[in-house]
């Protein structure tokens, strides 16, 4: 694809001096002219799964929360979660990622092309460290791992320490979707959750429920 379709958001995610992906090592918009590139010909998404990294908030804010959970089990966990999709063509990898966040709002799909600011997935080909690093919120917090499907016991890792610590696919990272998806019908499932046209709230109506919506959907 045309270089152009390199996404500038993500300078306006990543809070700091510097950034984690340069120019060349961004995702992708996946927006009506990218869907009808080659990309959305070649690519069949398998595999999904919700990825998480915490939120760079002060520590004692953490442990306040933590203390309030662990009396009231009031307060989504201070993580922000991204649904991940899986597709491989020949020899390499494609990860399919929507994520929610407080400045976003998502519109009907009807409506995205007439938007100020267009709701839209991202891709990344090739690189996993890419992917994962793509939904951090700080280069303060780059710690990835993979909250669905859930793992028994520690985290299970995608990214940590600024080092990729599993290569390629492993089976125990994903869970098999009910049937193959081409792009544009993955796409198209990112308006389809109960987040849709509802202000983004850090309680009720944020990343975790969008992530955990499009995940159960597919």
């Amino acid at each position: 694809p045309n270089p152009l379709y390199r996404k500038q958001w993500y300078q306006r995610r990543v809070r700091g001096p510097s950034e984690l992906l340069d120019e060349n090592e961004r995702p992708y918009i996946i927006d009506r002219t990218f869907l009808q590139s080659i990309y959305g010909s070649i690519l069949r998404f398998t595999h999904k799964a919700i990825w998480a990294v915490r939120l760079h908030i002060p520590g004692e804010h953490h442990v306040a929360r933590d203390t309030v959970n662990a009396i009231f089990m009031s307060l989504p966990p201070a993580e922000h979660w991204a649904f991940v999709a899986h597709a491989n063509y020949g020899d390499d990898e494609y990860y399919f990622i929507a994520q929610f966040c407080s400045e976003d709002t998502i519109q009907p799909e009807e409506e995205v092309e007439q938007a100020t600011k267009p709701f839209r997935a991202h891709l990344i080909e090739k690189k996993k460290a890419n992917a994962a690093l793509s939904i951090c919120t700080s280069p303060n917090c780059t710690d990835v791992w993979v909250k669905e499907p859930a793992a028994n016991g520690d985290r299970r890792f995608i990214y940590q320490n600024r080092i990729l610590t599993t290569q390629g696919f492993d089976p125990a990272e994903w869970q098999e979707m009910e049937r193959a998806m081409p792009l544009e019908e993955l796409n198209s499932m990112i308006y389809q959750t109960p987040c849709t046209g509802r202000e983004y709230k850090a309680l009720e109506n944020n990343c975790q429920n969008f992530a955990t919506a499009l995940f159960n959907m597919v």
